[in-house]
């Protein structure tokens, strides 16, 4: 009784105390079957279930925009392309294909005969050289398809556009180039200054050749700049911002609208004469803005219009601009009337960001199927989705404040990686009797798993796997526990309909000779047919941690706790866990 007593106070106190830990490093997933990835964990609210769409999260974090240079140091893939529920569960992460490069624009597209992906890849410093960005493809098996690097002419890559058009033939770009220009119209004085000339491109996918090129320097005045030029000529290397080009879009006329966030303008751009067609917003609007200002704007997009004699458009509102009037970011919604002068701009729906706050870069917004709107709000990749008529049904956000994203989209997609599940297996227990193997299945990107069979063998041959049990699948790794030694085992995939979709290579169960050395009730010899290669390395702290459903059951653990030597141990271990509780406390305290 007072063994029993004791190893359950303890076990409480071992749960309490990795419990603090989690606090400083809480903020990233962590997997059994593919440590690995180290994915931001997302914090998600739900204020009606019922009113949220279907569809899986596109999203990219990153740290820093600028690229960063290469390193041999193993670093936890968490930077890049990732897809997760709508429950916050990972669903894929191509942080590890891409080691760990940013990616930005990340989508499904329609790739015409099968469903794809898209995504901009950032470029990474290497000692030496520049490894440069590309504009990525990826199949449903989330393999590269295409690649294809900046445009030529442009000096880098660019971060902002990539919007491969219907049918995956075309894709729309972002283009930049430093440029030197004779004199500086803005501050009146004569010589040289170096200008970024932003420009965008309609490219062949299959060529990579340019169909279409328009150059801001070409059409548009300096003067409609809301940045303060530079005091100098400037550099080569860091030009004069002035227009800062961050999306576009192709209406079925054949003309395209782009977004400058710069000059706080949005304009129009004839298909056929590369002439501006209009300006909404900035210093030379050609409309009058009736009910509604905007600022610092991204992700401007034509929309579906029910008005016969404009346009509608939407966009979002960063209001980031010092003299804007509005306090908060949020998507427009507006319809354009061009039928009499002056042209009229009128607000006709407006989503404002749920916690009140600006975002001053980045964000874009999506308008779904079912007619919500799905806003990214870039900052701690925020998150609203909000019903058409203004109602904000789930609101999301990184644990952690060390990741940003640029854009997020919702969509269905089906994926069927072409790597196989990734099956982990471990003993634990003091007795043949209290012997179990818990079991942890992943596999990344597969999207229509919903329950994993697992099969084993008592005596580590494949001759002898039999079924071991089903459990349904639960978020991005599933884990089953069986009772018994099961010194080699696999595990099946299923969907839905009881089809099998792929099954895991047979692995061998990993035993611990430390909790057999400090038991001594468990000899090799004690099962039957078990060679010596069966025992691998031993556990390790961090990949067993008790906060994570990574560990066995309590009759587990107590069966190890349950001996006076691993109770002093353990024991030993707590009071160290919590010295160095205060000794962090003591170190924030004398920060403060």
């Amino acid at each position: 009784m007072a063994a029993t007593l004791s190893s359950s106070l303890l076990l409480a106190v071992v749960r309490l105390c990795v419990a603090t830990d989690s606090v400083y490093n809480d903020d990233l997933a962590s997997y059994v079957t593919r440590p690995d990835l180290r994915p931001p964990k997302i914090e998600v609210h739900t204020h009606d279930p019922s009113a949220i769409a279907p569809g899986y999260w596109f999203v990219a974090p990153y740290s820093h925009l600028e690229p960063e240079p290469y390193t041999k140091k193993f670093i936890p893939c968490q930077v890049g392309p990732h897809i997760y529920d709508n429950t916050g569960e990972l669903v894929w992460s191509g942080a590890c294909k891409f080691k760990n490069r940013n990616a930005f624009d990340f989508r499904p597209i329609d790739g015409g005969s099968e469903p794809r992906l898209s995504l901009i890849l950032g470029d990474v410093l290497e000692i030496g050289a520049g490894m440069k960005g590309m504009y990525v493809i990826l199949n449903s098996s989330y393999q590269t398809v295409q690649a294809l690097p900046a445009p030529a002419g442009s000096s880098m890559i660019d971060m902002h556009e990539f919007e491969v058009l219907e049918g995956g033939q075309r894709a729309l770009v972002i283009a930049q180039k430093a440029q030197l220009l004779d004199t500086n119209p803005i501050a009146g004085t004569v010589g040289a200054m170096w200008v970024l000339n932003n420009g965008f491109l309609e490219v062949d996918m299959m060529t990579g050749g340019t169909v279409f090129e328009w150059w801001a320097l070409d059409y548009v005045d300096l003067g409609e700049t809301y940045t303060v030029p530079p005091r100098g000529p400037g550099t080569f290397e860091s030009p004069w911002d002035f227009f800062h080009l961050n999306s576009i879009d192709k209406n079925r006329d054949g003309d395209y609208l782009i977004s400058a966030r710069n000059a706080n303008t949005v304009y129009k751009i004839s298909g056929s004469t590369k002439e501006v067609l209009w300006r909404l917003g900035g210093r030379t609007s050609t409309f009058q803005l009736e009910g509604f200002n905007f600022s610092k704007q991204h992700d401007a997009r034509f929309r579906p219009s029910g008005n016969t004699s404009g346009t509608s458009i939407s966009l979002l509102n960063n209001a980031a601009h010092d003299d804007e009037l509005e306090s908060t970011s949020a998507v427009l919604l507006f319809s354009l009337d061009e039928s009499t002068m002056p042209f009229t701009a009128r607000l006709e729906q407006k989503w404002s960001r749920l916690d009140g706050k600006v975002s001053r870069t980045r964000s874009n917004a999506q308008f779904l199927d079912n007619g919500n709107v799905f806003a990214n709000w870039a900052d701690r990749g925020y998150i609203n989705e909000f019903t058409a008529d203004g109602r904000c049904v789930l609101e999301a956000r990184w644990l952690s404040g060390r990741f940003n994203n640029y854009r997020a989209f919702k969509a269905h997609f089906a994926g069927y990686p072409s790597e196989p599940p990734v099956l982990s297996a471990h003993a634990y227990g003091t007795t043949l009797e209290t012997m179990t193997t818990v079991f942890h299945v992943s596999w990344n990107g597969a999207t229509d798993v919903t329950s994993w069979n697992f099969f084993g063998s008592l005596a580590g041959s494949p001759a002898d796997v039999r079924p071991v049990g089903s459990v349904t699948k639960s978020g991005f790794e599933t884990m089953h526990m069986a009772a018994g030694l099961f010194r080699m085992s696999y595990a099946e995939a299923r969907d839905a309909h009881g089809v099998s979709l792929g099954r895991s290579p047979i692995t061998s169960t990993t035993i611990s000779p430390a909790v057999l050395d400090l038991l001594g009730k468990i000899s090799l010899s004690a099962t039957p047919g078990a060679p010596p290669s069966a025992v691998t390395s031993p556990l390790t702290e961090s990949r067993y941690s008790t906060s994570s459903d990574a560990v066995g059951t309590s009759r587990v653990m107590y069966d190890v706790l349950s001996t006076p030597y691993a109770i002093a141990v353990l024991s030993m271990i707590v009071l160290a866990c919590f010295l160095r509780k205060f000794l962090k406390w003591r170190s924030l305290r004398l920060r403060s």
